[in-house]
């Protein structure tokens, strides 16, 4: 409701255009608008990363792709069924070897401490080591006799570059 007098009328129209002058500038600052608002450009991002890094990522990290080598070492991690977890239940030689190889992932782990503790190796160990040597003298040969497994990595596209869980 609108008051008669016109000093009041005055008034209101003024208190009104105030507060539509304030949401508006407040607007224009949040929503960018000027030079004070509006989220930075990735290119602006990107250069401030650079600055406080003391480094480009893209430079010291360039795209790549994954290497021979490093497809070889996947092939034959495949082929030693190391991880227990991926075969657990299946109907499949991995099966037979998923206890052996939490035997020697065990084994291997409690040489990592600075005074191993560990007794022999595990006669479940033995038998996985013994049935996988020569994909394990593979392995050994191609991580000796190659250059380093190297694997793709885009930072561009996180997620897309996948190196596997060796």
């Amino acid at each position: 409701m609108l008051p008669r007098s016109k000093p009041l009328l005055f008034f209101f129209l003024a208190a009104a255009v105030v507060g539509l002058v304030v949401g508006l500038g407040v607007a224009w600052l949040t929503v960018g608008i000027g030079p004070w608002g509006g989220a930075p450009t990735q290119e602006e991002t990107e250069k401030r990363f650079r600055q406080s890094a003391g480094f480009d990522p893209r430079e010291t990290f360039p795209s790549r792709e994954t290497n021979a080598a490093a497809r070889e070492v996947e092939s034959l991690a495949d082929e030693l069924h190391f991880d227990p977890e991926t075969f657990a239940g299946a109907d499949t030689e991995a099966a037979t070897f998923a206890v052996a190889g939490e035997a020697v992932r065990s084994y291997l782990l409690g040489l990592r401490v600075p005074e191993p503790s560990v007794g022999p190796l595990p006669a479940e160990a033995e038998a996985y080591l013994d049935h996988h040597a020569a994909r394990l003298e593979k392995l050994e040969a191609t991580l000796r006799g190659t250059p380093a497994p190297r694997w793709s990595l885009e930072l561009e596209h996180p997620g897309r570059d996948t190196t596997p869980n060796l």
